[in-house]
Parts: C-alpha cells; sequence; structure tokens
C-alpha cells in the first residue's frame, strides 16, 4: 500500500469542526495525523486518541446506524429479523463497548469505542446511560415499523448501496467527501437517498445534508434532481420527511438567468418519456438531430434534445436522460473545442470528451407546447428549411 497522504477535502462534519472551533479543526485533521501508529511520537498518539473520542450521544448515532446496516444485510439475503432478540442483541453488545471504553483500553487500541465522558471522569448517574440504551432500543424498533423500510424491502436487494458510497469529488474547484446513509433505485427507476438521523434536526439542517445528497447523485452517480428522492428519515419521532432539490445550485455556478431554464438531453424519444415529458409522433421521425424542442413536461415545460451525436447518446443510454447547458458562461461566445473552455468553467469539470472541433452553431428552437409548432429560434439554415417543409405537412 503506497504512503498514505493528508489530502483535504470538504464534508459537512469537517465545517461543522471548523466554524465551531480553529484549534480543535487543526487538531483534529492536521495535528493527529499519524497517531495511529503505536510509534508515533507521545504528543501526535496523544492527539489522535482524543480526535477518536465521542460523546454518548454520537455512540447511540453509531450504534444504531450500524445495527439497521447488518439488518439490510440480512434482508439482502433473504432472511427476516426477530426485532425484539435483535435489539436486546444490540444492546448487549453496547455494554461490552461501555465497558471497554471505562477501562480505557482505547488507549492502547484508539478504533476501539473511546468516550468522551469516560476520558474526562463526567460523573453520570446509571439512569443516564440506561436511558441511552432505551432510546437506541426506541429508535430501531421504529425503524423496523417505517413504512420506508417496508418500500425499499420490496424492491431488489442489488440496487441497494448499504455501506456508505463514500466519494470525494470535486464541486467549484474543491474536493468534497459525501457518504449517503442509504440509497436504492425504486422501481420506477428513481435514486432515492437517505439520511437516517437519531437526535434532533432542523429543517434548514435537514435540507443542506440533503441538498449535499443531491449533489452527490449529481456530480458522482450522474443523475439528475429531478431522478432523485431525498428522505430524512427521524428514528426518534418516528418521522420520514422527503424533500427536493433543484437546478438553482448548479445555475448560481454558471453566472445563468433564473429566466433560462437548462435543456434535457436523452438518448431517445422514448426515454424522456421515462423523464415524464409529451413527445409528439412527428419528433420520434425528426430526432436525432440539431432540434431542441419545447414539450410539455406535467403542468410545466422542458427544452428537450434527443442529440445528433452517436457516442453522446451511448452516454445517455447509460445514464438516462441529463440537464444539459452550453459549455460557456451565460452570454459569453459559443465554445466549439475544448481548447477555448475558460479555465475558470474547466476546474468545475470532472472529466472533458474531446470529438473534435463542432461549428458552434446552435440548435433550431420549436415550441410544441401551443396548437401548431412554432420555431423560436432558427439555426442551421438548411436543417430549418427542412423542418419548416416538414412542419407545414404534419398540419
Amino acid at each position: 500500500m503506497g504512503d498514505l497522504a493528508n489530502e483535504f477535502s470538504w464534508s459537512r462534519s469537517r465545517d461543522n469542526t471548523f466554524q465551531e472551533c480553529r484549534r480543535r479543526y487543526f487538531y483534529h485533521y492536521y495535528g493527529a495525523w499519524g497517531g495511529w501508529d503505536a510509534g508515533a511520537p507521545e504528543d501526535i498518539r496523544r492527539l489522535y486518541i482524543l480526535k477518536q473520542l465521542a460523546s454518548r450521544q454520537m455512540w447511540a448515532g453509531r450504534v444504531v446506524h450500524d445495527a439497521i446496516e447488518m439488518a439490510f444485510h440480512a434482508f439482502a439475503g433473504g432472511r427476516d429479523l426477530p426485532i425484539e432478540p435483535f435489539i436486546a442483541d444490540v444492546v448487549e453488545r453496547m455494554r461490552g463497548e461501555w465497558r471497554s471504553s471505562k477501562a480505557a483500553r482505547y488507549r492502547d487500541n484508539p478504533k476501539t469505542v473511546a468516550l468522551f465522558e469516560h476520558e474526562y471522569a463526567v460523573d453520570l448517574k446509571p439512569e443516564v446511560w440506561q436511558a441511552l440504551s432505551r432510546n437506541v432500543a426506541v429508535c430501531l424498533r421504529n425503524f423496523f415499523r417505517l413504512p420506508l423500510v417496508a418500500t425499499i424491502r420490496k424492491t431488489s436487494p442489488e440496487h441497494w448501496s448499504i455501506e456508505h458510497w463514500s466519494k470525494v469529488f470535486q464541486f467549484e474547484g474543491t474536493p468534497v467527501w459525501m457518504a449517503p446513509d442509504f440509497g436504492f433505485w425504486n422501481d420506477d427507476g428513481r435514486l432515492a437517498l437517505v439520511d437516517w438521523k437519531t437526535g434532533g434536526s432542523t429543517p434548514d439542517g435537514a435540507a443542506f445534508q440533503l441538498g449535499c445528497y443531491a449533489l452527490y447523485a449529481a456530480e458522482v452517480l450522474g443523475v439528475p434532481p429531478a431522478k432523485v428522492d431525498l428522505f430524512e428519515a427521524n428514528l426518534r419521532e418516528p418521522e420520514v420527511t422527503q424533500l427536493a432539490w433543484t437546478d438553482e445550485r448548479l445555475a448560481a455556478i454558471k453566472g445563468r438567468d433564473d429566466t433560462k431554464p437548462f435543456i434535457v438531453i436523452a438518448a431517445s424519444a422514448e426515454q424522456l418519456e421515462s423523464f415524464g415529458t409529451t413527445v409528439p409522433p412527428m419528433l420520434r421521425e425528426i430526432w436525432p438531430a440539431p432540434l431542441t424542442a419545447i414539450l410539455r413536461r406535467g403542468s410545466s415545460t422542458v427544452g428537450a434534445r434527443v442529440p445528433d451525436l452517436p457516442w453522446l447518446r451511448g452516454i445517455l443510454s447509460e445514464s438516462g436522460p441529463l440537464f444539459s447547458t452550453s459549455a460557456n458562461r451565460s452570454g459569453e461566445n459559443p465554445i466549439n473545442a475544448p481548447a477555448e473552455l475558460a479555465e475558470s468553467l474547466r476546474k468545475l469539470l470532472d472529466g472533458i470528451v474531446d470529438a473534435g472541433k463542432r461549428d458552434g452553431k446552435a440548435s433550431t428552437i420549436v415550441d410544441f407546447t401551443g396548437h401548431e409548432p412554432k420555431i423560436v429560434r432558427e439555426g442551421d439554415r438548411m436543417f430549418t428549411q427542412e423542418l419548416r417543409k416538414r412542419l407545414r405537412k404534419s398540419l
């Protein structure tokens, strides 16, 4: 294994530490580096041990999350779990971890449970620890009763993400680390990401956390916000809250006017229909082509295109429909080749496909939402002339 490198990446927990105490942040992420080695200098080893400390509430949350992971592994193997014996086993393992921490075994083995209350000899009555284990039991009982869990179990386990889909990706030039608690694909082909909560939360906090999950889905999995369902499952209440995410963040990156919506590109008209778009029959005969169509999608409209680039349609056939925009900031000249891409935008991209120099001609835009098709913008002259003939024949 190569040498480990202490490279920066943003995460919500890391940001919270930075906002709370700059000194703690430095010791936690830099001062303790290398302290996992028993032969590390004494001060670094000590910092690493302190870094591993968790409050009793944090510990209880981890116990619940680990138990949920075990439960889903059992479900994926086709096994049902006897709820009360399962919970009793979890609580018994908690007792073992508590005894290990009380005996300060983490000082020799920092990867074992290390409780803040034990390190600093916080005087707590037995009732406090008993209440903690009862809260764990309540959260797990509520987990097994959640309709969301019943829904998940009806889907194929092959499409579950039980362990964290942890990943570092680039966002606005900054490495971001994200690990959704659980993910699955439902029978409608939609991606669902779940955040399990065992303590209190706020609407703003939930929106931020799930917004990060949506960003993860777009940047890492290539799934547009419109195809992602986001859930916060508060196991203490119990209550499941579903949130939605929009393109506003992407629009802000590009400096794009909100009145200029993004275009949806797809491999075929059939794929667009799976996105909930109404596709007129004549478009099936025209696409793929340099034609952007304004179509009905429920009570709203959407710009859609099946591109006349075989390599791009090949990608779309695997990824599903994607939101698309030109490779220039709003109002700037169009980009015809990767070499012309602005450095400020190049830093935001995960990758670039060089398919050679393009002619730079804009697509023809036709509005199909009225009584008859209407050309809104002309693109290639020859294509537009041929298109006019087809539109007239269709009327």
